[in-house]
């Protein structure tokens, strides 16, 4: 279960003036970097590089992080050496991930 959201860095880029725009596309990615398990506090730490791009050269958010999976040792354990065979942790760390980031961009 993901128990923490931390955003380390935020980068907002704009390119183009937004008034120039009448046209433009939307891209997102996310990859998932170094985990590591913190056994004191029965934490699986996974770091992650979010960005969302305006495509046509008009501008770019990117953030970098950490998700926390909380759990028995055994459990996080298990999601950590699954992580690259089992996409529904990746995926719900990309949905906590995302619906973190648009909430701190529209407020």
């Amino acid at each position: 279960m993901i128990s923490r959201y931390v955003i380390d860095s935020i980068e907002l880029k704009r390119e183009k003036d937004p008034r120039e725009i009448t046209n433009y596309t939307i891209d997102y990615s996310i990859l998932f970097g170094q985990r590591k398990i913190i056994k004191k506090d029965k934490l699986l730490e996974v770091e992650y590089d979010f960005v969302i791009s305006y495509l046509e050269d008009i501008g770019k958010i990117q953030t970098k992080g950490k998700i926390f999976f909380s759990g028995t040792l055994k459990k996080l354990k298990e999601i950590d050496e699954t992580w690259d065979s089992d996409i529904s942790n990746q995926r719900n760390a990309t949905n906590t991930v995302f619906s973190n980031i648009i909430a701190v961009i529209f407020d």
